[in-house]
């Protein structure tokens, strides 16, 4: 059995250079993953594993906005600066004793306003 990948006529075998080349990223991960566990005693708890997604929340929120960006076909820097924007306005808002759902609405109108006005 013959495959063809990236263009290049290959054989049905995988040597080792092959694999490390193909899944490095992967092998990374998972030896570090290993290291932490086995080194840092708080690495695999519940409140730890909390932490990273809480931290990461806002990227893949991120992500998800920009995936439809490029979907329509545009490519807009813009939606990173109305994130900030966002972060910064609620906060403001919350720290001056705004309800936090009342102030979430609020910047997420000005942002969809401001979203719209880039999109023009």
């Amino acid at each position: 059995m013959q495959l063809y990948r990236r263009g290049i006529h290959m054989k049905n075998k995988m040597n080792i250079n092959t694999f490390i080349a193909e899944y490095a990223i992967i092998i990374i991960f998972i030896v570090l993953f290993a290291a932490m566990s086995i080194f840092a005693p708080n690495f695999l708890t519940g409140s730890n594993i909390a932490n990273v997604l809480r931290q990461v929340s806002i990227n893949g929120i991120c992500a998800i906005g920009m995936t439809f960006v490029i979907l329509t076909g545009g490519i807009d820097l813009s939606v990173g600066a109305i994130i900030g924007v966002s972060g910064v306005l609620t906060a403001m808002m919350m720290i001056n004793n705004v309800n936090p759902i009342i102030a979430s609405l609020i910047s997420l109108a000005l942002c969809t306003l401001i979203g719209f006005a880039t999109g023009l």
